[in-house]
């Protein structure tokens, strides 16, 4: 949809407001909270991250009104939750981060391009280590470069990477590469310059400067000119060098920067700049959400409060035509219902309050072209909400495309060859989700039987205390010695002479050979008279009577 309609689609012919939220679909497979989503610039492709550790893709032009994904990505970060994603300008990669110190990069068919590298824990200055030691917040391309990612962590910063690097070296999550891709790092810090989370962060349309929200409430304006990937200049060894850092970071800080833009320990979940390139809105677990103007950047120009939220991953987002701003609330089980707030950014009132289905709304995307508002929801499902009159293409592709028909199986009497019996429907083992198959296997006391520990100190439970060398004569059978004490055991260990023990049983493998097959009894040497291995070697008394 063109900017310039986009301001008079959200109102009619008489002015009166007009919001594409008439209509919706539900876009369910997760099995707990859509945390994130993405959806590329033409608005074909969504994908939705979740709690459940899983990413799943889809298609409006190819989904039926069956509404089904293409691809599911089970745990692309491990056994990690899901955070942030975002599409590449051009739409042909995509990053995944989440509360794994190691984001990925997917290509746009979900296929792994490649693995970003992990700093070192054990340093204390963040500006000299190759990646982020603790848990990701936000992942953004750079809005003109799609060779530029931006990453936050937990670790209170803000990392550059060159995404041609971190490609060539492989998704090989613990490679030794040290060529990581990373191009720079921005530490975050509070006013009593101690490093902070920065919970979320936006890039300006012009992709030189950023905007970091951090867990102290503060907004911190950054300039990032010259960060162009055309600079990244990779390490070059020495001869027996150790590397120690991939390109030496500015000791930048913020140029603008607002303390206690919202209440401290209370995450920014959310930044989103105005098209306008002057105002940002912010969205706080503080229950409430406030627009700024970066021309006066003391004060914000309005605040909306009483607008809960629980989840650190709560989004807010602006009309295409940049007139309205709305975000969702949270709600506990049990406590009613959640609802969109639109605000009117050129009377600062808020002038809609719409309830919508399911539970507590996270991420939410209000997108330029389709004029559609996408929604994760805390019951798993992502809900997209539009308006046939206003809206175009998304949703409307689908919503109304029959499922196609499918023929059953009939049969019409007679004889009926089987080839494959198993692959009948009836023989077939039922498809369990993988984490419901790890919680039956751990309950099959064989799958899960773990040995018992040898116990030190006093005995509990009926079993007495042993030390290791006790178990190890328990676990041995009366076997050569025919004892069954273990001061038995230790004393014929002492006294019994292994190569007895070993051809005591020569003579009955001699004339009794079942432990060997017919095939080798045919083709073994001749053993020559007198030529026995215990006669070849001399004994210890032989010797002791020389």
């Amino acid at each position: 949809m063109p900017e310039d309609d986009a301001d008079d689609d959200e109102e009619d012919d008489g002015g009166q407001l007009r919001l594409p939220v008439s209509h919706q679909i539900v876009l369910k497979s997760h099995s707990k909270t859509v945390t994130c989503l993405a959806i590329d610039r033409a608005g074909n492709r969504l994908v939705t991250g979740s709690s459940d550790y899983d990413v799943r893709f889809w298609d409006f032009g190819g989904m039926t009104a069956e509404l089904r994904s293409f691809r599911h990505i089970e745990e692309p970060l491990g056994g990690y939750q899901i955070r942030s994603l975002d599409y590449a300008p051009q739409g042909q990669l995509l990053a995944i981060a989440g509360s794994s110190a190691q984001p990925v990069i997917l290509d746009r068919e979900g296929r792994k391009v490649a693995t970003l590298m992990k700093g070192d824990m054990y340093i204390r200055d963040m500006r000299k280590t190759r990646g982020h030691v603790a848990g990701c917040t936000a992942a953004r391309f750079h809005p003109l470069d799609a060779n530029l990612l931006a990453t936050s962590g937990e670790d209170g910063t803000v990392r550059l990477w060159d995404v041609s690097i971190a490609s060539a070296r492989g998704d090989d999550a613990m490679s030794l590469n040290v060529q990581g891709g990373q191009k720079g790092v921005m530490v975050i810090r509070d006013s009593r310059d101690i490093k902070t989370v920065p919970g979320s962060f936006a890039w300006h349309a012009d992709g030189n400067t950023m905007m970091v929200g951090g867990r102290d409430g503060s907004l911190q304006l950054w300039e990032l000119r010259g960060a162009s990937s055309s600079e990244y200049k990779p390490v070059v060894l020495a001869r027996n060098a150790t590397p120690k850092i991939e390109l030496q970071a500015d000791k930048a800080k913020a140029r603008q920067l607002v303390r206690g833009a919202h209440a401290a320990e209370s995450d920014v979940s959310c930044v989103r700049w105005h098209k306008d390139g002057y105002r940002v809105a912010s969205r706080s677990t503080d229950g409430s959400m406030k627009l700024w103007d970066l021309r006066r950047f003391d004060a914000p120009l309005a605040e909306w409060g009483s607008l809960p939220s629980i989840f650190a991953m709560a989004q807010c987002d602006f009309s295409p035509g940049g007139d309205l701003l709305v975000t969702g609330t949270s709600v506990k089980k049990g406590e009613g219902g959640a609802s969109l707030t639109f605000v009117s950014t050129r009377t600062l009132e808020k002038v809609a309050e719409v309830p919508v289905d399911g539970a507590s709304i996270v991420a939410l995307r209000w997108h330029p072209q389709l004029n559609q508002l996408i929604l994760g929801n805390a019951d798993g499902g992502a809900y997209v909400l539009y308006d046939p009159d206003v809206s175009e293409k998304g949703a409307l592709l689908c919503a109304t495309k029959a499922a196609p028909k499918r023929s059953g199986l009939v049969y019409t009497g007679g004889a009926m060859q089987v080839i494959t019996p198993h692959a009948l429907p009836m023989f077939k083992d039922e498809e369990k989700d993988h984490r419901k198959r790890r919680r039956e296997e751990r309950k099959d006391p064989l799958k899960s039987r773990k040995p018992d520990q040898v116990m030190n100190g006093p005995g509990t439970g009926g079993r007495l205390a042993t030390n290791y060398q006790q178990a190890l004569l328990a676990s041995l059978s009366g076997g050569v010695s025919g004892l069954s004490g273990t001061k038995d055991k230790i004393a014929a260990f002492k006294v019994e002479d292994p190569r007895e023990e070993l051809l005591k049983y020569a003579k009955i493998a001699e004339e009794d050979p079942h432990f060997v097959t017919p095939a080798y009894a045919t083709n073994q040497p001749a053993v020559v008279t007198g030529a026995h291995l215990a006669n070849t070697v001399d004994s210890d008394d032989e010797e002791d009577k020389k």
